[in-house]
């Protein structure tokens, strides 16, 4: 159940495109895309069998989000080119694949977003904008091309994004004090993680209303989730 526990502040923040030197590429699936991850790619990238030094290369940006707008999603990456990384981070490109569809990031580029406290930061990196369409599950990979031509190239992926028409798919509310509403309302975070569970939940925020102590006990899923707090 991957809505359970991934993102910021244990739960989804969108990234909004901030302000860059470097205009921001854009990317939408391809034709062949479904809306089940993976099924846009003939043929998936793949990251080579390591025959000597490759790219450094990370995600910035929390994979498993549920989006309703255009998403901005970065990585990190670099390459020693000759004890150096000032130009171009030691890379020749990187290229984005999202299933099925390719472009290519010819220089990384500081972006601006909110992070979970609502903090504005900026951070370098090789970013692309993923364009919403039809809700579904999307594959992205990212592909560091070093200029070094002894190394080899870096793969990381599958890293799954998922454009929805609504942010989650159930909102359910935790109070104590009131009395139960069916698929609504519950006195305890169990019983509603119970809930949606058997509901099959892929992507539920769960907001408790009233202030107090909590006890999670053994819960049925994955202990990170999306919870807001309100005294």
């Amino acid at each position: 159940m991957p809505g359970f526990g991934f993102g910021f502040r244990s739960g989804r923040r969108r990234m909004r495109p901030g302000r860059s030197a470097n205009p921001l590429r854009s990317i939408r699936p391809g034709p062949l895309w479904t809306g089940a991850a993976g099924s846009g790619f003939s043929q998936p990238p793949v990251d080579p069998v390591r025959t000597t030094a490759k790219p450094a290369m990370r995600l910035i940006t929390p994979p498993n989000q549920y989006f309703t707008q255009d998403l901005l999603v970065g990585v990190i990456a670099g390459a020693n080119n000759g004890g150096t990384l000032i130009d171009n981070l030691g890379l020749e490109k990187v290229i984005v694949h999202y299933e099925g569809a390719t472009i290519e990031i010819p220089a990384p580029s500081y972006q601006t977003f909110a992070d979970a406290n609502g903090v504005s930061r900026s951070y370098l990196g090789w970013w692309v904008v993923l364009k919403k369409m039809t809700s579904g599950h999307a594959h992205l990979y990212f592909e560091a091309l070093p200029k070094d031509g002894s190394m080899q190239a870096r793969v990381i992926g599958p890293c799954q994004f998922s454009p929805q028409a609504n942010a989650h798919d159930f909102e359910i509310q935790v109070a104590p004090s009131q009395t139960v509403l069916a698929g609504s309302r519950y006195q305890s975070i169990g019983a509603a993680l119970t809930y949606l569970v058997q509901a099959n939940a892929q992507n539920p925020r769960i907001t408790v209303t009233e202030s107090g102590t909590y006890d999670l006990g053994a819960l049925p899923v994955p202990s990170e989730l999306f919870l807001c707090f309100y005294p």
